[in-house]
């Protein structure tokens, strides 16, 4: 899965892949819900992480995020911060435990191309926070390791909280600088 435009976003948040609980599908029915999905899929300009849209509050995804965000969304407006940042899911399908495959999906590779761009991207000086599955995105042909300047991790990967705590020293700050770009 894909939350908001990779290609306009100053930080990218790179994760393992979309948890599923059954009430997902009511998820599905909330006005608007499957127009933003489908606008991150295809990487429309108008797309934002529209999981800290409050029309959202109820989803699975808002609940999940808003926690996760809370030291940046206290700083930056949630609308503002939408249009700067996006995630992509190492695995984009819903499940409730992720389970390795030996070899990525043809899919992956629309995800993984995407956050290859983002990282060679020189003109806008993007941050990629790798929130968890750091050893699966470094092995993905995402070319991380060729741009470890632009390249955070959290401190503790089963916890994604993007916090003081959870990140390295200096490194929520650099997050923060490039939200304010």
């Amino acid at each position: 899965a894909i939350i908001g435009n990779v290609q306009q976003a100053s930080v990218i948040f790179l994760a393992l892949n979309p948890g599923f609980k059954c009430t997902d599908i009511d998820d599905q029915k909330v006005k608007g819900f499957k127009d933003h999905i489908q606008l991150s899929l295809c990487q429309d300009p108008k797309a934002t992480f529209y999981f800290l849209d409050e029309k959202f509050q109820n989803t699975n995804g808002y609940k999940w995020w808003a926690p996760r965000l809370s030291s940046l969304t206290s700083e930056f407006r949630p609308d503002l911060l939408a249009k700067k940042i996006a995630c992509v899911q190492y695995f984009p399908y819903h499940s409730t435990k992720y389970l390795r495959r030996r070899n990525h999906l043809p899919s992956q590779g629309y995800s993984f191309d995407l956050v290859k761009r983002a990282v060679k991207d020189v003109k806008n000086k993007k941050i990629i926070v790798i929130m968890r599955s750091i050893q699966l995105w470094h092995d993905a042909p995402c070319e991380l390791s060729k741009h470890p300047e632009k390249v955070l991790t959290l401190r503790n990967p089963r916890c994604a909280y993007v916090s003081e705590g959870n990140t390295k020293l200096g490194d929520l700050e650099k997050i923060k600088k490039a939200l304010r770009r």
